[in-house]
């Protein structure tokens, strides 16, 4: 039982070490390609992504994190299961364990996720402007690029689209790992878009939208959700409809806590 146990901890560490690696090559890959008029930038990152040619900048870095969710998830989940070490006087590393570099690559993953990925979803006026976003010194990844590839990726997408991108990151920014750091950080931008998802796209029904916004509301501290949410109403927005569904969503939350 022991064997098998160990050999299942290996396999998890060679799987998050696997998804990792793959995420750290893409977000480098696209630090790597510059600026150009004369090239496609768009095309050129699709280039260094070999994923599904046929999907989004967006999708293909979603789908790199999914898979580093699922490898975390699976060693904090063997983590839980281990053994006390025979010799306490020599501490094991932990099954999940990310570097510096890691970390600040899941941040810029989640960074372009949102902006190439959810800002299509919303109207304009709903999130932050991409030139006023505030980002990690480690992000490096050049400003001008960021808001151009914004903008050819600005077609608008579907709700199914915003509920899967909104699926992604919350499940990512819930890990213990960035739970702490990153989910406070990216509190406000998530709930503009599930009180848009759920108030201003009623079809189809945002069932899924409305579960992880209740779940948000449960597991958060009330004065992290609420100043966070402050801060949406507080954004000037040009959506009416985004405004007035607010308010009775506000009232709401204030009478049942």
């Amino acid at each position: 039982m022991a064997d098998l146990h160990r050999d299942m901890e290996k396999l998890a560490v060679d799987r998050l070490g696997t998804s990792m690696r793959r995420l750290n090559e893409a977000i480098d890959s696209i630090r790597a390609v510059r600026m150009d008029p004369s090239v496609d930038i768009e095309a050129k990152i699709l280039q260094v992504l070999p994923l599904v040619p046929n999907n989004s900048i967006s999708e293909q870095l979603l789908t790199l994190v999914d898979a580093l969710s699922e490898a975390i998830a699976e060693a904090e989940a063997l983590e839980s299961s281990r053994d006390p070490p025979v010799n306490k006087t020599k501490p094991r590393a932990p099954l999940c364990l990310l570097s510096l570099r890691d970390y600040t690559t899941v941040q810029a993953a989640v960074e372009l996720i949102l902006v190439w990925g959810a800002y299509p979803c919303v109207e304009a006026g709903i999130l932050t402007p991409i030139p006023q976003r505030v980002v990690a010194k480690t992000f490096k990844i050049d400003r001008a690029k960021v808001q151009h590839v914004a903008t050819l990726e600005s077609n608008p997408s579907t709700p199914a689209h915003l509920d899967n991108i909104l699926r992604g990151l919350l499940h990512v920014l819930q890990l213990s790992q960035f739970k702490p750091m990153l989910l406070p950080a990216y509190l406000a931008d998530l709930l503009a878009c599930l009180v848009y998802r759920i108030h201003c796209q009623p079809s189809p029904p945002p069932t899924a939208a409305a579960a992880r916004l209740q779940q948000l509301m449960d597991v958060l501290p009330i004065r992290v959700f609420m100043g966070s949410l402050r801060g949406v109403l507080a954004t000037p927005h040009a959506s009416t409809l985004f405004v007035l569904s607010s308010i009775p969503f506000t009232l709401k939350l204030l009478f049942i806590h």
